[in-house]
């Protein structure tokens, strides 16, 4: 796929990163699928006590239907990338509604062969993954 391929050199992650974002912004079905491996865990964000985890291309299929089923408009924006590794990278984000800014969001992004293995959004800020112990430094939040 498109993604894999221009995935491979040292952009990896950061392209991977904006990839799955403009995916979802987009609401683009195929692009959404090019960005993940056939193995994947994602973990959206959640306003309840337990995160669903959505397993394989079924998985995110079907977390990307129940978004457009119960689409609410909204996007994220991203402010800052930070590489965590040689196959992990946070993507700290706002999430936006209509115009305006209604919460600070990290994602945390894994990747293997040029695609992603692993997804886990939080609805926070960097300060507080920093304290929790997930990166240092503030992020810029």
């Amino acid at each position: 796929m498109e993604v894999r391929e221009a995935a491979a050199g040292s952009q990896t992650l950061e392209h991977l990163a904006h990839a799955l974002v403009d995916a979802f912004n987009d609401r683009d079905r195929a692009a959404w699928l090019a960005v993940f491996d056939p193995e994947v865990e994602f973990r959206p964000t959640v306003l309840v006590a337990e995160q669903p985890v959505y397993r394989g291309l079924a998985g995110v299929t079907r977390f990307f239907d129940e978004l457009l089923g119960e689409d609410q408009g909204h996007r994220v924006k991203i402010r800052e990338l930070r590489t965590l590794g040689p196959d992990h990278v946070i993507i700290f984000n706002d999430v936006i509604v209509g115009d305006v800014a209604v919460a600070p969001s990290a994602v945390l992004i894994r990747a293997r062969n040029g695609a992603i293995v692993e997804v886990t959004a939080y609805l926070t800020d960097s300060y507080t993954l920093s304290r929790l112990g997930f990166v240092s430094g503030t992020g810029g939040s």
